[in-house]
């Protein structure tokens, strides 16, 4: 007996598509200027997603006794055995409820004098994730060179590391100890574990299939979570009544092992106009008759296929065309395949037996998508089958190509949106994404990137890459805030300060960046510019406010000095009359907190460099700076003192 409980909505992240129908995702009139949500609970609700589908794999006993007795485990094995999602559940069985940070660690260098491990930033029970998996030689070199020193901090603050290596990665002699291998875990015990999370509960016996048994043996880990997925939308389908297990799991079958079969056997017996229909149904599946007819129309014209045109009575009507290649027009005119998923079946087919058709149908689909009225409502998905086809086919390239190509100058603002839809798919894929968040700090980084470029960009470091790669987000939105334009302001700055204020290790990883530009060679507009992204982040409650931290970041040495150099930039290009409400800002929080003082104003004393004229307004900003109702006149007059000391410290220093 199959049990079956409802539909479970509540550990759904990202995009969510439950049933047989169309996902369609919606791209704002305006880029995202900040995550919708806060990073790491998007990132603590995809742990808790995949604790509820996991399955230990053989060897997942030994890592979980490495970490426990070393606070670190390396684990390898080889690909598809589920290294990545094995170290995710080695941190989610530490966490202790909301008071344990998830972060995931850089998994690339972006620039030449970067870190990939910062020991300053871990805080006590940390559960750090480090994913080599599809990493180069070189960070894989760097980051077993820096962990001794990261080693010894996550120890100190009894956080946790987990980290996921390519299979035969080798390794420094003090870490080979810490090196756990794992192996595939049963198939079956995977599949049941999903179709758990979904609340079908089959019995032991109705898993007894061939066919099933042969699939589960080689596929990867991420191909039955989408079988199991593909079991659930025919639980789910409404034009059905059957509510039998069985049922639904021969409709995946059906879908996943034999349909490759039944495709290819149309694709022999139909002529090029039929296989241009074909591919048009697949790719715009859903779409209303004329909409699939023209495509077909469009795709014959750009493969050069000659084709007899017939006179318009004389041919045979569009539902017996589309009868002929396994479709139908459904009542309200749209074009649909009767089985789930036949749609990518038979455009797997096209891309997978005609490679030499590539070219053309990229450029195709481009057509398509530049012309409104021929892909009609539809282009969203659309695009993302095209996007799924170049992942798939192992071609990033083209899709990422493409993708910049719709944000040129003079692109309308619903192309931009295509671009957004091809990039953040490429983003999400685990096998590629390496290669998008290269190409999106290209042209973060390039001269003048265009502002639909810009917009695409701010909107996919926004999304997918602020929960995945935070810090890979980070420095490309540094980047497009420091170049932005009239045209394109603010959003590039909007979503920066939106992604580095949302946790504190992002604070002080954009103040680092910041304070590197001080002692480089800057134009006087790039000068401005980074005063300007400076005086935006030194909002001194962030500084002084430990929030859930043991201290505030403003205790810290580092911190204080990178505070220092850019105020004192910012003092030397700006009279202090234009700065006098930042620092009184700065004033009103040492009124408030206490433990954060003494460094507040010894940053605001020591950016003055002994400059008289400097240290005299800013001791009369103090004095006269009023007491508001909620201050301590205590605290005021605690804060004059220290300010008077630390004036005649610094005076007396210079003289």
């Amino acid at each position: 007996m199959t049990e079956y409980i409802g539909t479970a909505f509540g550990d759904a992240s990202g995009p969510l598509h439950s049933g047989s129908g169309d996902q369609h995702i919606h791209f704002g009139p305006s880029p995202i200027g900040t995550p919708r949500r806060p990073p790491r609970d998007a990132a603590r609700d995809e742990l808790l997603r995949l604790h509820r589908r996991f399955v230990l794999p053989p060897g997942f006993e030994n890592a979980r006794s490495r970490l426990s007795e070393y606070r670190t485990v390396l684990v390898t094995g080889p690909v598809g055995s589920g290294r990545s999602a094995a170290a995710r559940e080695l941190l989610y069985e530490r966490q202790l409820g909301r008071g344990s940070r998830f972060i995931r660690l850089p998994d690339r260098v972006e620039d030449k004098d970067d870190s990939i491990l910062h020991p300053d930033d871990i805080q006590r029970s940390d559960l750090m994730l480090l994913d080599l998996t599809a990493s180069g030689q070189d960070v894989l070199d760097q980051a077993q060179w820096e962990m001794s020193e990261f080693r010894a901090a996550v120890q100190e603050k009894h956080a946790w590391l987990t980290v996921a290596l390519p299979p035969d990665t080798p390794l420094r002699d003090d870490l080979h100890g810490l090196r756990v291998p794992l192996d595939r875990p049963v198939g079956l015990h995977v599949l049941r574990r999903h179709l758990h999370a979904e609340r079908i509960v089959p019995e032991k016996e109705e898993f007894s299939r061939g066919e099933l048994t042969a699939f589960l043996a080689t596929a990867h880990m991420q191909e039955i979570a989408r079988f199991a997925d593909l079991v659930k939308q025919y639980r789910d389908r409404r034009d059905t009544d059957t509510g039998r297990f069985t049922d639904w799991l021969e409709g995946a079958l059906a879908d996943t092992i034999r349909r490759q079969g039944e495709i290819r056997t149309i694709l022999e017996r139909s002529s090029g106009t039929q296989r241009a229909l074909f591919l048009s149904c697949a790719m715009l599946h859903g779409a209303r008759g004329q909409v699939v007819q023209v495509a077909a129309t469009k795709l014959l014209q750009a493969a050069e296929e000659p084709h007899v045109v017939q006179p318009l009575l004389s041919r045979m009507t569009l539902p017996h065309r589309l009868a002929a290649v396994g479709a139908e027009m459904k009542g309200d005119g749209r074009v649909m395949f009767r089985g789930l998923r036949y749609d990518e079946a038979v455009s797997d087919c096209f891309w997978d037996d005609f490679p030499e058709l590539r070219p053309v149908l990229r450029s195709w689909t481009d057509r398509l998508v530049r012309d409104a009225a021929a892909a009609g409502e539809e282009r969203d998905d659309l695009v993302l089958r095209y996007a799924r086809q170049c992942l798939r086919t192992g071609s990033p390239e083209e899709l990422s190509g493409t993708a910049v190509a719709w944000t040129s100058d003079g692109t309308p603002a619903w192309l931009h949106k295509s671009a957004y839809l091809a990039l953040d798919t490429g983003l999400r894929d685990e096998t590629h994404g390496g290669h998008f968040r290269a190409r999106t700090y290209e042209w973060a980084t390039a001269r003048q990137p265009s502002p639909g470029l810009v917009g695409v960009l701010v909107g996919v470091c926004s999304g997918a890459m602020a929960v995945q790669h935070p810090d890979s987000a980070l420095v490309r939105l540094l980047h497009l805030a420091r170049r932005e334009t009239a045209e394109t302001a603010p959003a590039a700055r909007d979503a920066l300060f939106g992604l580095a204020f949302s946790e504190g290790r992002l604070i002080r990883r954009l103040l680092d960046r910041i304070d590197r530009a001080w002692s480089r060679p800057l134009s006087s507009w790039r000068h401005t510019r980074e005063i300007e992204l400076f005086l935006r982040l030194a909002e001194p409650e962030r500084f002084a406010d430990p929030g859930g931290r043991t201290r505030p970041l403003i205790s810290e040495p580092a911190v204080r000095r990178q505070l220092t150099s850019g105020w004192r930039a910012t003092l030397k290009a700006r009279p202090f009359a234009e700065c006098r409400s930042k620092a009184a800002d700065w004033l009103r929080t040492a009124r408030k907190w206490p433990a954060a003082r003494e460094g507040v104003l010894d940053v605001l004393v020591h950016a003055c460099e002994g400059r008289g004229d400097l240290l005299g307004e800013l001791y009369a900003l103090d004095w006269h700076l009023p007491c508001t109702s909620r201050e301590d006149p205590a605290a005021k007059a605690d804060v004059s003192v220290r300010v008077w000391q630390k004036i005649n410290a610094a005076q007396n220093a210079g003289s």
